[in-house]
C-alpha cells in the first residue's frame, strides 16, 4: 500500500509565506514544492509579490493634502462649551 499523497491548495500556500503553518506541514509543503511545478510557480510568484508589498510606501499625492490643508483653512471652527 502506498502512502497518502498529501495535496496542498494555493491558500496553504499563502499561508506558508507567511509562516502559518506548522513544522510538519512546513515540511510537507516544502516536499510538495519540490515535485510540483505548478505549485512551485504559485509559490515563487507569490513569494515574489509579498516582498515587493513590504516595499510600498503610502503617501497621498501633494494636491490631496493641499486640498484638504485649503478646505480646513476656509472652515470656521466653533469651541464647544
Amino acid at each position: 500500500m502506498q502512502p497518502m499523497t498529501q495535496t496542498f491548495t494555493h491558500d496553504d500556500i499563502l499561508r506558508y509565506l507567511y509562516g502559518e503553518t506548522n513544522a510538519q506541514e512546513s515540511q510537507l509543503i516544502e516536499s510538495a514544492l519540490a515535485s510540483d511545478e505548478a505549485l512551485y510557480q504559485f509559490y515563487r510568484q507569490n513569494k515574489e509579490l509579498i516582498g515587493q508589498l513590504h516595499n510600498i510606501t503610502l503617501e497621498p499625492p501633494q494636491r490631496v493634502v493641499d486640498n484638504i490643508m485649503k478646505y480646513a483653512r476656509r472652515r470656521t471652527y466653533h469651541p464647544v462649551d
